[in-house]
């Protein structure tokens, strides 16, 4: 594992670090988490004191870090990342929930319930 290279540019208001390694890696090996930018800058500090090559993009809410994802569990097990449960998973886990949600008023017939699903 190597420094991350300090690369920065400007664009459309974010600050992005690293996008060669960002642009090098394929689709598919790339392990991407959204979070705001303090937390953003945080990790990136705790990945480059670590020596994890990474890229990054600060832009308020909107801030995220990537990381190869040979070295995401790396990462996740020394404590420098965590998975949040974001984009599709997000989804998936909130249409799952929706449908836990009309089987249970299927099974419960009698039972009156608002538009959340919630008992009345």
């Amino acid at each position: 594992m190597k420094a991350a290279d300090r690369s920065f540019s400007e664009k459309r208001g974010a600050q992005i670090v690293n996008s060669g390694f960002y642009k090098s890696l394929p689709k598919t090996e790339r392990f991407t988490t959204r979070m705001n930018e303090a937390d953003a800058r945080a990790t990136a500090d705790k990945l480059k004191s670590a020596g994890f090559i990474f890229s990054a993009v600060f832009q308020g809410e909107r801030s995220g870090i990537t990381i190869a994802k040979s070295d995401y569990k790396k990462a996740m097990q020394a404590g420098l990342i965590e998975k949040k449960n974001t984009g599709m998973s997000q989804m998936r886990s909130d249409f799952k929930q929706r449908q836990k949600q009309n089987e249970q008023q299927r099974n419960e017939p009698n039972k009156k319930h608002d538009k959340n699903g919630h008992n009345i």
